[in-house]
This record gives structure tokens, sequence and C-alpha cells, in this order.
């Protein structure tokens, strides 16, 4: 968990970290509170399963208790800026769901043998996507 504090820390507050243009240099911050580690961690405590992260519910919003929540990697790819919902046919014939946030970069992906099972299965997602988003779980 100090590694977790220790990136975010450095995302919010250190101009010359890798990728402090996408969260300090919008605006986002950590709360007072959180620039003690033991507080972070007494606040979020640990990831309840394996592979949980931490993920701001309002992704312009700043990082502090009201503001995160444990999320799996799917739900963290649905709670980012708007991408693309994509299927690829990859060379070894199969289909490939991808939600690409940024070009390039995929977060998500998921291998099909037919086309109809990577494009249920991409309706799926999108029908996940807005069922929570009524339910006001993702933004």
């Amino acid at each position: 968990m100090y590694k977790v504090w220790s990136t975010i820390k450095s995302r919010c507050c250190n101009p010359t970290y890798k990728s402090y243009s996408d969260y300090g240099g919008r605006g986002i911050q950590l709360c007072e509170r959180w620039y003690t580690f033991e507080n972070f961690l007494e606040d979020v405590g640990e990831p309840p399963k394996p592979g949980m992260s931490l993920d701001r519910i309002d992704n312009n919003g700043d990082y502090c208790p009201s503001n995160v929540r444990w999320a799996t990697p799917l739900a963290q790819a649905y709670n980012r800026r708007p991408g693309k919902y994509i299927i690829r046919v990859k060379t070894n014939g199969h289909y490939r769901v991808v939600i690409c946030l940024q070009p390039k970069r995929p977060q998500y992906r998921r291998q099909f043998p037919t086309l109809k099972q990577a494009q249920e299965h991409l309706s799926d997602l999108l029908f996940e996507r807005e069922v929570h988003k009524r339910l006001g779980l993702y933004n």
C-alpha cells in the first residue's frame, strides 16, 4: 500500500513525475490528511480482493476519502475520460474486444474465437456501463 500512496502523492504533488500533467497538472490534489501514509492507510485500508486498485469516483476530483473506492480493472476502464470500444481481428483469426482510452493504449482486452461472441461481449459491456451510469456508479 505504501507504493500506491507514494504514486498517488507523486502524481498530484511532483511536477517532475512522468504523469503529473494528467493529475496535479489538471488540478487534481491529494487531500491534506493523506500527506501522511498512516492516515491514507487508515482511510482506505487494504484492497478487499486481489487485483483491485484504488479508483477516483469522479476522475476530475481530488484524491480524498469521499472520492475513492476499490475497483476492478474493468470498472476502472469504465471510469476514465472517454475512449473507444472496438472489435479487432487478430492475425491468428481470433476476435478481440478492446477498450482504448488513449491512442494505441488498450486498457481492457478479451479474445473470442468467433465474431458473434465478441459482439455479444461488447454489447454486454456497453449495457453494463449504461446501467452503472444510470445507477450513479460511474461518471
